[in-house]
């Protein structure tokens, strides 16, 4: 208790009136769970008349830091140094920054780590352990991708039970499109890196493919990056506090309880685990509608997925052949596609200018090989808006009807982004109860038959 006392208030015996202004209640919990790690009766209660058991787990302790805790809630303890959530402006700000560098690792690589931790709630030594065999395309969607993230700093990933696959979609803002960023980045990083062909992560970083050591000096890379490069900015300065490494990750916490989403639903797409209920075993490792249904407040703009326009002379063995040849080298063709698709997009876009000159220069001149029809302009691929609902357990993705197909790469397609989220909002609650039906009407035309 006088070593705690002294760390808080600077003296060992403070007064009643002092005030803990040298530690923070966190810092004090995180220094006794650090010293009760090696008490040898760490499990046993601390015993005041005998003076045994774990002194870290005394009644005296708690209550002095229970005390601390009151006085920083009156503002009477220390400054706060919590990292704050990320903005949106300062999270396309970041992407401005990032995409400006001529380093491919910065350029494409960082942000597409960004908006993959975004679009999965993640840690950034979450991340950087994602390994290239845990992406692959959904079972029941083609147009979209699963992955699965089977690390934890911080023991939330105990069992395989804690890592399930997750659905991962598109976005109408192509900032945030996961899939872009994946696509680009990784046939980027196939193409130009000599290990890319032997490492097993995603975002290889070093030069290391040990696992788990390759992605934890990853890890400490984008750390550099992000504390001693971008967040010590003048642009990045809040009153608020400073950024950190958990920033995007809180920003995307917070962006799903603003849009409705409830902390249990937000914490299975987030793989947070608090104390375990008797319950979980019951459970389905894979809960889909409620992953699914974080995913689609995570894709800005709404979700949506990349088609080929008909008639248009572009095939799907096209975009295997020349457009993400060396994606196909380390992913099956299948996941390959919906990369692809996007990627092809993006690059017959005038965003596409931000893809390497080379490449697409290259797939722009095998595309007018094939093109069919006099419109130079027309995209091959077009995006749609898809909306995310369930029934019965089940999850359904459908196109909207009604929605406006952007094809440009502003990243909005209304100008009122309010208006536009009601709009699609009621969209799809309509759509969802006419599809419903009609998969019921078809149910029981199947039953009758049979």
């Amino acid at each position: 208790l006088r070593w705690f006392n002294f760390k808080a208030y600077g003296v060992a015996d403070p007064p009643l009136d002092a005030m803990p202004t040298l530690a923070r209640s966190n810092s004090l919990k995180f220094w006794k769970k650090a010293i009760s790690f090696f008490m040898p009766n760490k499990l046993m209660v601390w015993n005041e008349l005998s003076n045994q058991g774990n002194p870290t787990r005394s009644i005296e302790i708690n209550t002095m830091i229970k005390r601390v805790k009151k006085m920083e809630a009156r503002k009477l303890g220390a400054k706060s140094c919590v990292r704050r959530p990320m903005k949106g402006s300062e999270f396309r700000f970041l992407h401005d920054l990032l995409k400006e560098s001529a380093i491919d690792m910065w350029r494409y690589g960082i942000t597409c780590l960004i908006n993959f931790q975004f679009h999965m709630i993640a840690r950034i030594d979450d991340t950087t352990q994602l390994r290239m065999e845990n992406l692959r395309v959904h079972d029941q969607f083609s147009f979209a991708l699963k992955s699965k993230l089977n690390w934890s700093k911080n023991g939330q990933v105990q069992e395989e039970r804690d890592a399930p696959w997750q659905l991962v979609l598109g976005s109408m803002d192509s900032v945030y499109c996961v899939l872009i960023s994946l696509a680009l980045w990784l046939e980027v990083f196939l193409e130009t890196n000599p290990t890319a062909a032997a490492t097993p992560y995603v975002f290889g970083f070093s030069d290391d493919i040990e696992v788990p050591r390759g992605g934890q000096k990853a890890k400490d890379t984008v750390h550099g990056i992000f504390g001693q490069r971008m967040f010590k900015r003048g642009e990045f300065v809040d009153e608020q506090g400073p950024l950190g490494s958990h920033s995007v990750r809180k920003y995307a916490s917070t962006h799903v309880r603003r849009n409705g989403i409830a902390k249990d639903e937000k914490d299975i797409r987030a793989r947070w685990k608090e104390k375990g209920r008797t319950s979980d075993v019951c459970d389905d490792v894979e809960l889909t509608y409620p992953d699914a249904k974080v995913c689609d407040k995570l894709c800005i703009g709404g979700p949506c997925k990349y088609v080929i326009v008909e008639d248009c002379g572009l095939t799907d063995e096209f975009i295997l052949e020349h457009v993400v040849p060396n994606i196909r080298t380390r992913f099956p063709d299948s996941t390959a596609k919906v990369l692809g698709r996007s990627l092809m997009w993006l690059i017959m876009t005038p965003g596409g200018e931000f893809v390497p000159k080379n490449m697409r220069d290259r797939i722009r001149t095998a595309f007018a090989n094939v093109r069919i029809g006099e419109d130079a302009d027309l995209n091959p691929i077009k995006k749609i808006a898809i909306g995310v609902t369930g029934n019965e357990g089940a999850v359904y993705i459908d196109e909207i009807v009604g929605e406006e197909n952007v094809n440009n790469d502003s990243g909005h397609a209304n100008p009122n982004p309010n208006n536009h989220q009601s709009n699609r909002a009621h969209l799809l609650a309509l759509q969802s109860q006419v599809l419903s039906l009609r998969r019921g009407m078809e149910d029981m035309a199947a039953a009758q038959k049979n």
